[in-house]
């Protein structure tokens, strides 16, 4: 978990640390339902557009857990400016349901993260979570790891070349 020497307590920093292993690692909504704003805007890998409020939270984080049920978060850095939390962990298990619309591969997983967040009136109005999303499909076995680009990224990248190159001639 967090180095005893960088731990420094805040009420930010005991708010994201309850919300991300609460809420995250142990699945505890009521936790989420507490911390966060009714409008808390939280940003995903997932969609362009924000999830809402706890239940966008709810919606987001209870399809990892149902894709994901052992879902365990490891907490590597913590850190705590003000109203605003920055958090370096990964998270640890076994892919064995549906993650998202992701058939089940019975796969473990280790996909580090970092979320950004900022506390508004003692509550989490805004998280920003960021993770490699081509390392996470390598992970499930759906995209091939190794070096190079894989085949369907470069088909993809062809493609869109050839249709810039018409739209200009």
């Amino acid at each position: 978990m967090i180095a005893k020497e960088t731990f420094v307590s805040s009420p930010t920093r005991a708010l994201v640390h309850r919300l991300v292993t609460e809420a995250l690692s142990n699945g505890d909504f009521a936790v989420a339902d507490a911390l966060l704003a009714p409008d808390a805007r939280f940003y995903t890998n997932l969609r362009a557009a924000p999830f809402i409020g706890p239940e966008g939270f709810r919606f987001y984080i209870g399809g990892v857990r149902a894709g994901i049920p052992d879902t365990r978060i490891e907490i590597h850095r913590l850190i705590v400016e003000d109203d605003y939390a920055f958090a370096r962990w990964t998270l640890h298990g076994t892919h064995t349901g549906d993650l998202h619309g992701m058939p089940a591969t019975g796969r473990k997983i280790a996909l580090e993260a970092f979320d950004f967040f900022r506390i508004e009136d003692g509550q989490v109005a805004e998280i920003r979570l960021k993770f490699d999303g081509v390392d996470l499909l390598k992970q499930l076995g759906v995209m091939p790891a190794g070096d190079g680009v894989p085949a369907p990224l470069r088909l993809m990248l062809k493609a869109r070349t050839k249709v810039q190159r018409l739209l200009r001639a």
